[in-house]
């Protein structure tokens, strides 16, 4: 899909192209969303640019993301999406700059991008400049990762609650099963959000490193776009922190579920061992007088069974009361 938004009186308009419409004169945002291999040869002759393949864009080496070629600024970032079945997928968007326009090259839908299309449709006295859009989306998409991040740290933030949460000494049967039922469920809950930080940090990291790029690249910035480029550099500068001490509150509750799991698994096997050891003299009792020798006296005597039982009796009463005493149970 290709949009190209064309400013007239001071307004924005947005106009769907397919590879063989002529790209308009007025055009100053070319938005090309999963692009065919036709259609990103078409327009790539269209802006008299070589517009990077799907495996460029995918390629992490600095130069891969950040370069120049005769005086066209590209940048690639990673910018996350929503698919269908409602999770969070990671794909890469290139920026290029060129001086007459912006052209953003997207492999997957960007909400974030999508909503900064529909204020600049909505709001007609506000810069057009190829460098005012450009540094805007960047602040748009930015803007969207700060708004999962604070989504992210509510999330914790309950989950850690329901992991420290005091449920008293006297818990039944039922309440046992359903808190064991709920520290997996916090087990699997911190795994999605550890998986939805490291692709935060990773597209804030991205761009912070475009941003810091586009600072020494951009030309001719006035003081209105030099101050939002500051302005962008430092929130993913601060989000980046927020995002390293996130990272280290996840790897704690991860820690502490694990270990609450443990402790848990722990005490059944203590209990399993306790019970074994307690029946072992008694088995071994039994066992002997099971062997149905010849040469044994108790089995003729009238008061051997009795007196078995009752050796039986005192071998589980003695291990119950040294366990007790050492505090093992």
């Amino acid at each position: 899909m290709i949009t190209v938004y064309v400013e007239a009186e001071r307004t924005v308009k947005p106009v769907t192209l397919t590879a063989e419409d002529p790209l308009p004169d007025n055009a100053i945002w070319v938005d090309i969303l999963q692009p065919s291999d036709a259609e990103r040869e078409a327009m790539g002759q269209k802006l008299g640019l070589a517009l990077p393949t799907t495996a460029d864009m995918h390629e992490i080496e600095a130069t891969s993301r950040t370069y120049a070629d005769d005086g066209v600024l590209f940048v690639t970032a990673p910018t996350i999406s929503t698919t269908e079945d409602g999770h969070p997928k990671s794909e890469p968007a290139t920026f290029i700059f060129d001086g007459m326009r912006l052209t953003t090259l997207r492999l997957a839908e960007t909400g974030s991008i999508d909503r900064f299309a529909q204020d600049l449709l909505a709001r007609p006295g506000q810069p057009h400049e190829p460098a005012d859009l450009l540094i805007g989306v960047i602040g748009a998409v930015l803007d969207r990762l700060a708004d999962l991040m604070e989504a992210l740290i509510r999330r914790v933030e309950v989950i850690s609650g329901e992991i420290f949460r005091d449920d008293g000494t006297g818990q039944t049967r039922r309440q046992g099963r359903e808190r064991k039922r709920a520290m997996q469920g916090s087990l699997r809950a911190i795994g999605r959000d550890g998986r939805m930080l490291a692709r935060i940090r990773s597209s804030l990291t991205g761009f912070e490193r475009v941003l810091g790029f586009l600072a020494t690249r951009l030309p001719d910035l006035g003081p209105a776009q030099t101050a939002a480029l500051s302005h962008a550099r430092r929130d993913a500068a601060s989000l980046i922190q927020h995002a390293d001490f996130q990272e280290q509150q996840i790897e704690f509750l991860l820690d502490a579920t694990v270990g609450l799991i443990t402790i848990e698994q722990t005490e059944i096997v203590r209990v399993l061992s306790i019970a074994a050891t307690v029946f072992l003299p008694p088995t071994l009792i039994a066992s002997l007088y099971g062997m149905n020798f010849a040469n044994m006296p108790e089995l003729g005597s009238p008061l051997g069974y009795p007196l078995v039982l009752v050796a039986m009796l005192i071998s589980v009463i003695a291990p119950l009361w040294y366990f007790r005493r050492k505090g093992w149970m």
